[in-house]
C-alpha cells in the first residue's frame, strides 16, 4: 500500500504514526469559573483551545464518549468569567436535562445560575426563566419558537452551543437559533460526532450555523482514553413459516413498483425497493404533470414496504398490527383511502394477514428474539448476571414487545425508554437513572436512547434494528466504552431490508471521515502559533512525483487526473447497466477508466456531460496492473469520481499528455 496522504486523501492508504510535537508540552488553561477539580483536561482539548483562540465560530467534532460537552464547558469558561452567559441547546428535553445536571456540577456558580427551560411550560413562565441565569439551556424548537415570538432575547449572551448540530443539514429550529446569534454577533460553537456523509451535506450544515470552519479532533488522539470495544455481528435467517410471507410481499412490491419504473419514478422495478427511493417517487408524483394516478402505487408500495420490514427484522405482531392501519385508512368522508382499497383487495395482503395471525396464535418468537434471547444468556452466564445490557429497536410497539419476550425468556426486571409520545420525559429519565444505578440489567429503548444520552457503565449493546446511515451508526455504538469495557452485537436478517442498512451504515461512515478531513482545517503539529489553515482539497496543488500516472501504485488510487476523453460503452447497448470509459492521465501519460454505472443510462450520460475533455477530476479507483494498466471504478465500492476545485492544482502537471 502507498503512504498516505493525508492532503490528496489517500482513502486506501495506510495511515502511518504521526511524528511526536517539536515544542514543550501544552499547559492547559486555568479556569475562572469552571471547576478544575471537575473536568480532566486531556491533550487534545488543545485543538480546540488552539482553533476557539484563533477567533469565529468553530463547528467541532470528536467521537461520542470523549467529553464534548465538557470540552464546551471549557471553552465557554473565559465568557462566563467576563460576565457574558451562555445559551446551549440539545435535540431532547432529555439531554437537556442532563447538560443542565452536568453544569452544575462543574461549573462553580449559584444553582439558579444554570437553567433549564422547558417547551411544555407557559410562555409567561419560560420568559421568566429566560430573564435570568448564566447558563440557559433548552432544545433549538423552544428556543427558536421564543426568539420568534419576542419573550427570549439573546441579550447578554456571549456564546451559543449546538449540540448534535447534525440536524441543521437541511430545515432545523437550530438554523434559526444561529442566524440570531449570528445577527446578534454572539459567538457559535456546534458539537457532533457526526456531521454526514459527504463534503456537500458538511458544507451545507457549516453554512447554516455560520460557522467559520470545523474542527476534527483526530481518532489517534482519543484512543488512549477509550475503553476497548468488541464488535461482532450475527445474521439471522428468515424463519422457515414466514418465508411465504416475504416472498408473497416483494411479488406485490415488484408489481407495485414496475409502473413507477417504467414511468420514470424508479430507477427499476424491486422486491424489496429502498424506502428513500419511494419517498422520493412520492416527491416526483406530486409534482410532476398528470402523475396523480400513480400516487397509489407509490403509497401502497411504501405501506407493504414497511410491514415487510417489519416482518423481517422485528416482530409478526408488530408487522399484522401495521398491516391493520393501512388497511384501515380513511379520507376525509370516513371512507377507506384509493391506498387502503387497493390493499384491501390483494390476494397477498389478505394471506399475509392470515400468515402473522397464525404465527402469533402459536406463540412463535421471530428469529431475531431467538438470537437475542441468546446473545443475552450467554453474557449473563458469563458475567455470573453482573451485566447492563442496552437493546436498540427502533420501533416503539417492537420494544414493547420484546420487553415482554425477555421478560418471559430471562426471568429478570426488563424496562423499556420511549420518546415523548409515549413517555413522559421525567418518567424516562427515572429510568435511565434506575438503570444506571443498576436496579435492573436489561433496557429496550428506541432512538430517544440513541443521540447525545449518557448511559454509563453499558457492558452490552445489542442491535436489534440496524443503524439506518452513518450518524445513527455513530450515535449508537457511542452508547458503549463510554466509562468501561464493552461490547455490540448486531443482529441482521439475512434479507436486503437489513443487509442495506447493515453494511451501507459503515460505508458511509467511513466516507464522512473521508469527506471531513477534506473540509477540517488542520492545526500544525508545532502547535507554536495556532493558526490554521483552511483548503476545499489540499494544502499543496502541487502533485507529488510519486503519484504521477507512470508511477501509481496497486491496488488503489486516489489522486487528481485531467481528462482526455469520456464516452458511453456503446458496445453495451441494451444492458441496463452501462459503463462510461475515460481516458485520464497527467503530464506523464494516460490511462484508461472504467466507471459502471448501475443507475443507468442517465447516470452515464450525465457522468460525460460533467467531464468533458479538460477538465481535472479526482478519481477514487481500483487500478489494475497487467498488460492493459486501467483503473475500474465501482460506486458501491465507495469509489468514485469528483471534479477538482479551481485552484487546488497546478496546471503545469498536465500540460503535455504523451501515450502511456
Amino acid at each position: 500500500m502507498r503512504r498516505c496522504d493525508d492532503r490528496t486523501l489517500d482513502l486506501f492508504a495506510r495511515r502511518l504514526p504521526a511524528a511526536a510535537p517539536a515544542t514543550a508540552p501544552w499547559q492547559p488553561p486555568t479556569f475562572r469559573v469552571l471547576d478544575p477539580a471537575a473536568i480532566e483536561v486531556r491533550p487534545y482539548f488543545r485543538i480546540a483551545f488552539d482553533a476557539w483562540s484563533a477567533g469565529g465560530n468553530i463547528g467541532l467534532v470528536a467521537d461520542t464518549s470523549m467529553g464534548k460537552t465538557y470540552l464546551a464547558y471549557a471553552l465557554a469558561d473565559g465568557l462566563l468569567a467576563a460576565g457574558q452567559r451562555i445559551l446551549l441547546t440539545a435535540p431532547t428535553s432529555v439531554l437537556c436535562e442532563q447538560h443542565a445536571a452536568l453544569a452544575r456540577i462543574v461549573f462553580r456558580l449559584d444553582a439558579d445560575d444554570v437553567r433549564f427551560v422547558s417547551g411544555t411550560w407557559t410562555p409567561k413562565r419560560r420568559a421568566g426563566k429566560w430573564g435570568g441565569g448564566r447558563i440557559l439551556i433548552a432544545t433549538p424548537q423552544t428556543a427558536a419558537n421564543d426568539l420568534a415570538r419576542g419573550i427570549f432575547a439573546l441579550d447578554g449572551i456571549g456564546l451559543v452551543v449546538i449540540d448534535e448540530c447534525h440536524h441543521a443539514a437541511l430545515t432545523h429550529a437550530s438554523i434559526a437559533v444561529a442566524n440570531a446569534a449570528h445577527a446578534r454577533g454572539s459567538r457559535i460553537l456546534a458539537l457532533t460526532a457526526s456531521p454526514g456523509g459527504d463534503r456537500e451535506r458538511i458544507e451545507r450544515i457549516r453554512t447554516n450555523l455560520h460557522l467559520d470552519a470545523w474542527v476534527r479532533i483526530p481518532e489517534e488522539g482519543t484512543q488512549a482514553f477509550r475503553p476497548p470495544v468488541a464488535e461482532t455481528r450475527e445474521t439471522v435467517p428468515v424463519a422457515e413459516g414466514a418465508r411465504d410471507i416475504v416472498r408473497g410481499l416483494g411479488d406485490l412490491l415488484e408489481r407495485l413498483t414496475t409502473p413507477l419504473a417504467a414511468r420514470g419514478f424508479l430507477e427499476h422495478a424491486s422486491d424489496a425497493p429502498s424506502p428513500a427511493d419511494l419517498s422520493h417517487a412520492l416527491t416526483r408524483i406530486r409534482t410532476a404533470a398528470g402523475a396523480l394516478e400513480y400516487f397509489p402505487l407509490a403509497a401502497a408500495a411504501q405501506q407493504v414496504m414497511n410491514v415487510l420490514t417489519v416482518a423481517v427484522s422485528d416482530d409478526y405482531g408488530v408487522a399484522a398490527a401495521s398491516m391493520r392501519r393501512a388497511l384501515g385508512r380513511t379520507n376525509r368522508n370516513g371512507g377507506p383511502t384509493k391506498t387502503a382499497r387497493r390493499l384491501q383487495t390483494t390476494p397477498e395482503v389478505r394471506a399475509a394477514l392470515a400468515q402473522f395471525d397464525a404465527l402469533t396464535a402459536n406463540g412463535a418468537l421471530h428469529p431475531k428474539q431467538d438470537a437475542l434471547i441468546r446473545v443475552i444468556r450467554e453474557a449473563m452466564a458469563a458475567t455470573s448476571g453482573q451485566i447492563r445490557v442496552l437493546v436498540f429497536d427502533r420501533y416503539a410497539d417492537g420494544c414493547l414487545r420484546l420487553v415482554e419476550v425477555l421478560r418471559a425468556a430471562l426471568g429478570v426486571r426488563v424496562e423499556v425508554a420511549l420518546g415523548r409520545a409515549r413517555m413522559r420525559s421525567e418518567a424516562l429519565i427515572a429510568t435511565l437513572h434506575a438503570f444506571g444505578r443498576g436496579e435492573f440489567p436489561i433496557l429496550v429503548g428506541t432512538d430517544v436512547i440513541r443521540e447525545g444520552i449518557h448511559i454509563p457503565a453499558v457492558d452490552l449493546l445489542a442491535v436489534y434494528s440496524p443503524p439506518r446511515n452513518e450518524r445513527e451508526l455513530i450515535q449508537l455504538y457511542g452508547r458503549v466504552g463510554r466509562s468501561d469495557p464493552g461490547h455490540i452485537t448486531a443482529l441482521v436478517a439475512d434479507h436486503t431490508v437489513d443487509l442495506r442498512y447493515a453494511f451501507s451504515a459503515e460505508a458511509r461512515a467511513r466516507r464522512m471521515q473521508e469527506a471531513l478531513a477534506a473540509a477540517t482545517p488542520t492545526t500544525p503539529a508545532s502547535g507554536a502559533d495556532g493558526a490554521t489553515h483552511r483548503s476545499r482539497f489540499t494544502s499543496n496543488p502541487e502533485k507529488p512525483r510519486e503519484s504521477f500516472v507512470r508511477a501509481l501504485r496497486g491496488p488503489f488510487v486516489f489522486e487528481r487526473f485531467r481528462v482526455v476523453e469520456a464516452n458511453i460503452d456503446h458496445a453495451r447497448i441494451g444492458r441496463n447497466r452501462p459503463f462510461v470509459r475515460m481516458l485520464v492521465g497527467d503530464r506523464t501519460g494516460t490511462v484508461p477508466l472504467l466507471h459502471w454505472c448501475p443507475k443507468g443510462w442517465s447516470q452515464a450520460e450525465e457522468i460525460v456531460r460533467t467531464y468533458p475533455p479538460g477538465t481535472i477530476a479526482i478519481v477514487a479507483g481500483m487500478y489494475e496492473k497487467g498488460r492493459t494498466p486501467r483503473i475500474i471504478v465501482n460506486p458501491r465500492e465507495r469509489q468514485g469520481i469528483t471534479q477538482c476545485p479551481d485552484g487546488d492544482y497546478n496546471p503545469a502537471d498536465y500540460d503535455r499528455t504523451p501515450p502511456f
